[in-house]
Parts: C-alpha cells; sequence; structure tokens
C-alpha cells in the first residue's frame, strides 16, 4: 500500500469517527456480532449519568461459522440493498412512521419487538447508553434520552481480517415515558471494499421529492488527490440523510490559470452503483428518523436540533446551490428523469 493510499484510509477513517460523533455517538456500550472474530468485548460507558445505572459488562463470544451472526435484511455477502430496506415496495405506513414504529408514539417494547422482527436481533437485552452529545448540544440531552445500539462487521467474502464494511443502528427512547424518539442507521465501506451499499442522495430524492434542506460541503486535505464531498438531505417528515464521499470519487482537474491554486471537482450522486467496476473508494451515509421538522430548523425540539443543526454547523454544510450552483428543485427534476446526476464545482486548496 502506498504512503497516499494510506494517507486516505487513515483520513476517511477519521472522518467516519467524526460522524459518529456528529450523531450523537459517544463511545459506549453496544452488542455486537462479528463473523470470523470469536470474542467481542463490549466497552463501559464513559458518560457520567446520575439516572442511567450501567449494566454489567457483557461479552459476546460467536463461532467462526456465520450462523449466530442475524443477516442484515436487504443483504447478501457483496451487497446491502438499503434503498429495498428503507424504501419497502409494501411499506406499511409512510413517515415519519417506518415499519410500524413511529417516533413519540410507539414504545420500547414495540420498537424492541419490530426490530427483532426485521432485523434478527435482541435489542430489548442491550444495555441502556446515555444518549450521545455534542458540544453544541443540550447537556439535558444524556440524562434525558437512552440509546441502545446493534453493529454488524461485514468482512469480504474472500477473507480479509478487518472489516470491509459496517452497519450499525441506534434507537434512542425518553426516559420518562419510555417512548421511541430517534431511529438511526450507519454505514460505512472501505475504499477497497468489494462490497456495495445501494442507496444514493439520487435514489432519497427519487422517492422523497425536494428536500426542505440540502446541504453540500467539499473538503480538501493535502491536495486536490484527498478530500471528499457531504451532502445532507433533511425532509419534514422528519427524515434526514447524510452520504461522504472520499476523494477516490472526486474528478479533480487544475484550472487553466496556473496561478490560481483550484481544481475543478465532479461527483455524481449515484456513484456508488458502480462500486465493483470503478474504485471509487470509501462511501459513508447515515439515516436519520425523527418527529416531523418545522419548517424553521433553528425551532427543532432538543433532540431533532442534536441531529440537523449539530450536522449542519459542525460540519460545515451550505445550501447545495452555493456549492453546485443547481437548485434542490433542479436537481430533483433531473432526478426524476431517471438519468446520472453529475455535479461540479472548483475548489481551492
Amino acid at each position: 500500500m502506498g504512503i497516499n493510499q494510506k494517507i486516505r484510509v487513515f483520513t476517511v477513517v477519521a472522518l467516519f469517527l467524526l460522524s459518529l460523533a456528529l450523531s450523537g455517538c459517544n463511545p459506549e456500550p453496544e452488542i455486537t456480532r462479528t463473523v470470523g472474530v470469536t470474542t467481542t468485548v463490549v466497552t463501559p460507558t464513559l458518560t457520567p449519568t446520575s439516572q442511567i445505572t450501567p449494566s454489567q459488562q457483557v461479552i459476546t463470544t460467536v463461532d467462526e461459522t456465520p450462523s449466530p451472526t442475524p443477516t442484515l435484511p436487504s443483504s447478501d455477502e457483496h451487497n446491502l440493498y438499503l434503498q429495498e430496506l428503507l424504501f419497502p415496495d409494501t411499506a406499511s405506513c409512510d413517515f415519519p412512521c417506518w415499519q410500524d414504529m413511529t417516533p413519540g408514539k410507539s414504545t420500547e417494547n414495540e420498537v424492541d419487538a419490530r426490530l427483532a422482527s426485521l432485523f434478527g436481533i435482541k435489542l430489548a437485552e442491550a444495555q441502556r447508553n446515555n444518549f450521545g452529545i455534542t458540544r453544541l448540544t443540550d447537556e439535558q440531552l444524556a440524562f434525558q434520552y437512552y440509546t441502545k445500539i446493534y453493529r454488524w462487521e461485514i468482512a469480504d467474502p474472500i477473507g480479509v481480517t478487518s472489516s470491509s464494511a459496517d452497519f450499525r443502528i441506534k434507537v434512542s427512547f425518553d426516559q420518562v415515558n419510555g417512548l421511541f424518539e430517534l431511529l438511526q442507521f450507519e454505514w460505512s465501506t472501505e475504499d477497497s471494499s468489494l462490497y456495495r451499499v445501494h442507496l444514493s442522495p439520487l435514489d432519497v430524492i427519487k422517492q422523497l421529492g425536494v428536500p426542505s434542506y440540502f446541504g453540500a460541503h467539499v473538503e480538501t486535505y493535502g491536495s486536490a488527490d484527498f478530500g471528499g464531498v457531504w451532502f445532507l438531505l433533511v425532509y419534514q417528515s422528519g427524515v434526514v440523510f447524510s452520504f461522504f464521499y472520499d476523494s477516490m470519487t472526486l474528478a479533480t482537474t487544475p484550472t487553466d490559470n496556473p496561478a490560481i491554486q483550484n481544481s475543478q471537482v465532479e461527483i455524481c450522486l449515484d456513484a456508488e452503483e458502480t462500486k465493483p467496476q470503478s474504485n471509487i473508494g470509501a462511501i459513508i451515509g447515515q439515516f436519520f428518523l425523527m418527529s416531523p421538522l418545522p419548517n424553521d430548523l433553528k425551532a427543532a425540539s432538543p433532540i431533532q436540533s442534536s441531529v440537523v443543526n449539530d450536522l449542519i454547523e459542525l460540519q460545515g454544510y451550505v445550501p447545495v446551490q452555493d456549492v453546485f450552483g443547481m437548485s434542490p428543485a433542479d436537481i430533483t427534476a433531473k432526478a426524476t428523469q431517471n438519468e446520472p446526476l453529475c455535479l461540479d464545482t472548483t475548489i481551492s486548496h
């Protein structure tokens, strides 16, 4: 592995850790099932609390055979069809309800049972962790809500020892009434992974239409060869998506004027659909489900703000038209024509 590739891999890992922090993830215990690894230790919570009593540390032993590990629905050894999972053809309800789970209405027992039915997991046995916060979040959220987590590490079929893909579920409940308030999916693939996650911003737009907020952020680190593009799609129905594409997705070309240290960057919103055929780098994404959002995001509830406004401010999102010169309505119009949509912009470094 060359030095530049190592830098890129370490950088993507650092970005993924940042994305976990933005989503409200402090170090916390979680139930983990890992195929091919015999023992997984759940890390104790590091956030002190006066209201949540941590349960005893859990150690889960898994055989080398994959049978004890619940299989992700809509997946096989090479693919996670996340679009099918999130947008089933026969949806039982409309957002913010998903799979008969509604933020602010469904109870913990109902959600545990439904997720057990969908994923084959036992969140009812998971430890309750303090709700993770960032430096922008009201500290009281750590005590007002608790979170339960389940994680899959997916190795490439060729037997790579380190995980080539990661998927996790986080579900948060109100401490007082026990009602479900926030569902979160997180996924990531390494740049060398052959594992494909089938969901792009274009897929989301085709399903849900024009976002109420469509943000973008282009960043570089070191040179035009290292960087990434972030997208944030917010819907008033209480659905939020974030996507990150690392530098290998970026087609960068110097500008004509050598005196200007800029590059032209092109990003195709459905790029991950061609993953095994084209070396496009790591993909990181998040899905959030919460109660319907207000028109003015500044009026969002504290738990909604801990997701939406923290992401916007900490990640540095700006309206997508300010980055790529195309409005959300124009992007949506092109998306509905079922054509690949590539955006370009000039960035400086």
